[in-house]
């Protein structure tokens, strides 16, 4: 054997798989804590329906912005984070003013465990963390709205207010809470307001209206048996959802129309994407799916994943500095993508399949009656196609 096959069989291998062992074994200790975190937060009720259409705002007031630039993308990196915070504090102290409700209704959170002052630290810790950025990084009215926004969440879950249990009094300051302070935030702190930012401002409004009544109707039995007061509790499940079918969802149809309108005066290409998600609303309604206000998927597709990812993707185009930001978007949507789009593409691919078919038999009536054949005596008309079987794709959203 050669002097070069000698030292080569002499050289050790590494253990690459020992390697990726000893690698996991150092990451899952940072991995749990992460998942106690985002647990502790409820981080998967608030990034699907919250953070993603914030970054959709944040995008929009961008591209509607008039000098974008590495100024305005540090000013959305501390509007991310005081969402984020102040999303993680809206929580918590729900969680905290509701553990002996919760524990009544059979819940369990992991705030349960925690000792008071531990829990208080925690709260003010996010409250001042929040102001602090907003101080420092954003004008003198953006650090009003924050404070704001703080005092309404702890007035919502926290007596002696506790506005959650005051009917129509715990609407409002959820939605101006969760949906209509942090918008006003986003495009007072980007300072790019305009005819699309309050139709974004108005449309986030809407959608936390009917959401937190779908929430109430969805927790009525818990709260019967918790004690709770709440408007469902007092009305009735059905006048709730005549109020949400009626008024509450036809308006933001309404207002989605006139959003997605003047969004197109700044972006057109926003007009062509309503065209085409209304041109696929129409395809699922043949299809058997309608909209109903009362679920929380009605045009989640649109405000959570389509807005968002279209609004970050335009700015990349005009200023590509903002790239973080699509990528941040896209990873903040990714989870939602990969649970609708197995839903999703059964349905275009059988529409796709079904008009060729359709096409060809409609034009080839030589071939439905066979060669040689002549057509039937009588004038009866010939019955119509069956229509296709009524697929349950996905509710739109």
């Amino acid at each position: 054997m050669s002097e070069r096959g000698q030292r080569s069989e002499s050289l050790p291998i590494p253990d690459i798989s020992a390697a990726f062992v000893r690698l996991g074994r150092q990451i899952a200790p940072w991995h749990d804590r992460l998942n106690y975190v985002a647990k502790l937060v409820r981080w998967r009720d608030w990034r699907a329906s919250k953070l993603t259409f914030y970054l959709a705002g944040m995008s929009y007031a961008g591209l509607v912005h008039t000098a974008p630039g590495p100024s305005l993308l540090g000013q959305m990196v501390a509007l991310t984070a005081i969402l984020c915070l102040f999303a993680a504090f809206g929580h918590l102290v729900n969680d905290y003013s509701d553990l002996e409700v919760d524990r009544a209704a059979g819940k369990k959170r992991l705030l349960a465990s925690w000792a008071t002052p531990a829990i208080n630290g925690t709260l003010v810790g996010l409250a001042a963390t929040s102001l602090a950025i907003a101080a420092v990084c954003l004008d003198t009215a953006t650090l009003i709205l924050v404070a704001v926004s703080l005092l309404l969440g702890a007035a919502y879950s926290l007596p002696p207010a506790r506005f959650k249990e005051r009917t129509t009094l715990g609407w409002a300051c959820a939605t101006l809470t969760q949906r209509t302070l942090p918008m006003a935030m986003i495009f007072q702190g980007l300072d790019a307001w305009s005819a699309g930012a309050v139709g974004l401002t108005l449309l986030a409004s809407l959608t936390g209206l009917r959401y937190i009544i779908r929430h109430q109707l969805i927790d009525l039995e818990n709260d019967r048996r918790a004690g709770v007061t709440t408007a469902a509790t007092l009305g009735g499940p059905e006048r709730l959802q005549r109020l949400i079918e009626t008024r509450i969802f036809p308006l933001e149809v309404a207002v989605v129309v006139a959003t997605v309108l003047a969004m197109s005066f700044e972006a057109p290409f926003v007009g062509l994407v309503g065209i085409a998600y209304a041109a696929w609303l129409g395809t699922a309604y043949q299809y058997g799916v309608r909209l109903r206000g009362e679920s929380y998927s009605v045009f989640f597709g649109f405000y959570y994943i389509i807005l968002p990812l279209m609004l970050s993707a335009l700015l990349v185009n005009e200023a590509p500095i903002f790239l973080p930001m699509f990528a941040l978007t896209l990873a903040v949507c990714y989870p939602e993508i990969a649970a609708i789009a197995p839903r999703v593409m059964p349905v275009y691919l059988s529409f796709a399949i079904r008009q060729p078919q359709a096409a060809a038999s409609a034009s080839s009536p030589q071939q439905r009656r066979g060669p040689g054949r002549a057509p039937a005596a009588d004038t009866k008309a010939a019955p119509s196609a069956a229509p296709p079987p009524q697929a349950r794709g996905p509710e739109p959203a």
